[in-house]
């Protein structure tokens, strides 16, 4: 209750000092979070299957607009690992340039 009474606040709030309505998602999220409260305050089953059933229909309604954090964490992992191998490959090209580089003294080593 006090989550979804929070998010509503906090809607009606940002709304009154910026002067502009809320979009239409934010006030279907904001309804449907008081709805399913309620729902799950009589019938704890059934608010669990109406927080499912509107997970699913908003993403119906609302496609591409939400990024799960699953897609965060791809992301983010992506980003890691191409550094990563960025790193390794010029690791591996400063040690086989390293090794060439002594042949080359070696070699001139033996020129009077």
């Amino acid at each position: 209750v006090d989550e979804s009474l929070g998010v509503t606040t906090d809607l009606v709030t940002s709304w009154f000092e910026s002067g502009e309505p809320p979009s239409f998602q934010e006030g279907v999220e904001a309804a449907a979070g008081l709805a399913i409260t309620a729902i799950g305050m009589y019938n704890p089953l059934l608010g669990a299957v109406a927080g499912i059933a509107f997970t699913m229909i908003s993403g119906i309604l609302f496609p591409g607009e939400q990024e799960s954090e699953m897609e965060k964490w791809y992301k983010k992992i992506m980003e890691e690992v191409g550094v990563a191998i960025d790193t390794s490959h010029v690791k591996a090209q400063i040690s086989d340039l390293t090794l060439d580089l002594e042949a080359v003294m070696e070699e001139l080593e033996w020129l009077p």
